[in-house]
């Protein structure tokens, strides 16, 4: 019942092919893979398992095949990504980016967990990606200043 109420979703959903995609569920764990041909395709089909109730655990192994239109060299990508993170408001210092093969992995500090999160949310939206290691870390909450009576 899960694994169909899983592909109905998937159907439902515009922003997702699901052709190519097979689901399998047993014991609360939902096992996505096949292909799609974006990032933020693969991202979703993940979001839509976890919504299920009665999953407890999903495995990702859909592969993202990039498109010809879409395909970009790890080059241009990584100067794409470049751009766009220093671009990005609300965040004063840029993580290193590093792209092989589309897979992106993201490195440094930042202040707070929002901040890693951004990082993600916009790179995983650009053409040409087909995975992200975020490896930034957050540090410890600053220390509020204390106001002296």
């Amino acid at each position: 019942m899960l694994q169909q109420a899983i592909l109905n979703e998937l159907r439902c959903d515009p922003a997702i092919d699901p052709v190519r995609i097979r689901v399998a569920v047993n014991d609360g764990l939902a096992v996505l893979s096949g292909a799609v041909s974006t990032y933020p395709e693969k991202c979703r089909a993940e979001a839509i398992a976890w919504r299920m109730q009665g999953i407890t655990r999903v495995r990702n192994d859909i592969e993202v095949r990039i498109t010809v239109g879409d395909y970009r060299t790890d080059a241009t990508l990584q100067r794409v990504l470049g751009d766009l993170l220093e671009a990005l408001a609300r965040l004063p210092e840029r993580p290193a980016v590093t792209v092989r093969d589309g897979w992106v992995t993201l490195e440094g500090e930042v202040a707070w967990a929002f901040q890693k999160q951004l990082v993600e949310k916009a790179v995983r939206d650009i053409a040409g990606v087909r995975g992200i290691t975020n490896r930034i870390t957050v540090l410890r909450k600053p220390q509020q200043a204390r106001i002296a009576r």
